[in-house]
């Protein structure tokens, strides 16, 4: 398998978050052409989609009018569906739960942070597609090759000439760089040599050969 297979393969469980909601100012005011996208990430069980901490965390600062119901989370996890000879259809998930890593347990020399970035979105949709994940230690080594894909710089890629102009994440490769703390049993990170900006947390890291996910 190739990349350009791979990422066929695991390019529909790739998402987007963006506001539920858009505050209006001025009664003029024309909705945004596209969701602001601020954040990445990818499903890997039936409603379930990982990305990073820090992108959950920005979910609470999301603007909610004040009459909406408590238990509504202001944010949609967008899947971008290509429906064969129609196009590409931005389908606007709920988001009905989020979940994250409050502490870890590690072993006596340990390098990392206190707990990884992670975290766990639940949204309100089944039978979605998925990536495989893959811990296998011996593919997580310095000089092999990566890929990942998601929304880096958020909407403004996807109307960067003015207008909506890209349905689709950004496909990107490079090589894990380095294994941290060194190539050992248990690294805590991996660093890679692609392009990283706003938007494009939460993206998966996977193998060009499999597409199997081995980082986010």
């Amino acid at each position: 398998m190739d990349l350009a297979e791979s990422y066929e393969k695991i390019k529909p469980a790739i998402v987007a978050f963006t506001p539920k909601f858009h505050p209006v100012y001025n009664p003029s005011d024309s909705p945004p052409e596209f969701p602001q996208i601020f954040g990445t990430g990818f499903i890997i069980d039936d409603g379930i989609v990982v990305t990073n901490e820090h992108v959950v965390k920005a979910f609470s600062k999301l603007p909610k009018p004040s009459d909406c119901p408590s238990d509504l989370w202001p944010v949609d996890c967008l899947l971008l569906h290509y429906i064969p000879d129609i196009g590409v259809a931005p389908i606007s998930i709920d988001v009905i739960g989020v979940m994250g890593i409050s502490q870890m347990e590690h072993g006596r020399v340990y390098y990392g942070p206190p707990k990884p970035d992670v975290a766990f979105v639940h949204v309100k949709m089944k039978n979605l597609p998925h990536v495989k994940v893959e811990y296998n230690l011996k593919e997580i080594k310095e000089g092999k090759d990566i890929a990942t894909a998601g929304f880096p710089m958020g909407t403004d890629s996807l109307t960067a000439p003015g207008y909506l102009h890209q349905l689709t994440p950004t496909l990107q490769k490079g090589i894990i760089s380095a294994v941290l703390p060194f190539q050992c049993e248990t690294p805590h990170a991996l660093m890679v040599n692609v392009m990283v900006q706003g938007g494009a947390s939460g993206s998966p890291v996977f193998l060009p050969e499999t597409g199997e996910v081995i980082g986010v």
